[in-house]
């Protein structure tokens, strides 16, 4: 498994680019939140003060988001994601279809 994270700015440019393989592959949510939380982590890193992290996983982003403490195999890293996010003025998470996450998309079958 991999993951493929994109920076643009307010206009669409292409500001950065990770990709990188997990070793231990997981679920889609696992997948997905580890993506969040290495998009959190670049934007932190290169001092953004507010940043939009969009995925295509609906029920991951959804426990993101929730106000209660999530208590899925998931969760400790839905926790981590939502603890980094609290450093920035700014989160917002956004579900986007598959055919809009096509950068990342392939970023994550390079990381392979």
């Amino acid at each position: 498994m991999g993951i493929g994270v994109v920076a643009r700015d307010s206009e669409g440019a292409c500001l950065g680019w990770l990709s990188r393989t997990l070793a231990n592959g997981g679920s889609p949510e696992v997948v997905e939140a580890y993506a969040a939380w290495e998009a959190l982590r670049l934007a932190w890193q290169w001092g953004w003060p507010r940043v939009i992290i969009e995925g295509d996983c609906a029920s991951i982003l959804n426990k993101i988001t929730a106000e209660t403490q999530d208590r899925s195999a998931v969760g400790p890293l839905v926790s981590d994601v939502r603890s980094l996010a609290s450093h920035f003025e700014s989160v917002s998470f956004s579900f986007v279809r598959g055919s809009c996450n096509a950068v990342a998309d392939r970023l994550e079958s390079m990381a392979l």
